[in-house]
């Protein structure tokens, strides 16, 4: 699979689960549906040239937007905390990244996989909001990004801001952390139904 083709496909699970009601949001369902129709778009440009070794790509720019509106709702005591969680993940697993010798990139499955992990568990943990979990992702995952491109950058000529195999990484750890949310929620009111049940007296 070329990379920018999984954060594509993620984008448009996500516009599925919230057009099935299983994804909400504090805006309009007209913003949303934009919003997220052109987050698409630009996560399938191809990046811009900005100068000759240094290339953006517009996807990039949707992460770091959504990342500035997400800690922008927080109080400034709770974004101080997603803040330092999110650069301990980024740094910790750069420090892996180090340790284990990968490649440069982003391009080893078996790193993003365990990325994918390490974002949603630790922001999982500490978090007490969906937006809280999602700035702990995002805010790591741009750590990570760019402690890899600074230490790298001569060796990935020309450095790509948000390469497709970031975007998949980011994308596929937002899937999965609204996944995984949503389900625990649904689960917990199958439970409390349940208890609420009596139970059958034996005659």
């Amino acid at each position: 699979m070329a990379p920018g083709i999984l954060a594509q496909l993620c984008l448009l699970i996500l516009i599925i689960l919230y057009w099935a009601g299983w994804l909400e949001t504090d805006w309009p369902r007209k913003w949303a549906y934009g919003l997220a129709v052109t987050a698409w778009w630009l996560t399938s440009s191809p990046p811009l040239a900005m100068k000759e070794a240094w290339w953006i790509h517009p996807g990039a720019v949707v992460l770091l937007i959504g990342l500035a509106i997400t800690l922008g709702q927080l109080c400034l005591s709770r974004a101080a905390v997603i803040i330092s969680f999110g650069v301990f993940s980024g740094t910790a697993l750069f420090l892996w990244h180090e340790y284990a010798r990968i490649a440069t990139d982003w391009a080893d499955p078996l790193f993003r996989l365990f990325c994918v992990a390490v974002f949603v568990g630790v922001g999982g943990l500490f978090s007490r909001s969906v937006k809280e979990h999602l700035a702990c992702v995002l805010c790591g995952s741009v750590m990570l990004h760019v402690w890899i491109a600074s230490f790298h950058r001569e060796m990935l000529m020309p450095l790509i801001w948000g390469s497709g195999d970031f975007l998949d990484t980011v994308w596929l750890s937002l899937l999965v952390m609204l996944g995984w949310r949503r389900l625990r929620a649904f689960a917990a009111n199958v439970h409390e139904k349940w208890m609420r049940i009596p139970l059958r007296k034996e005659e």
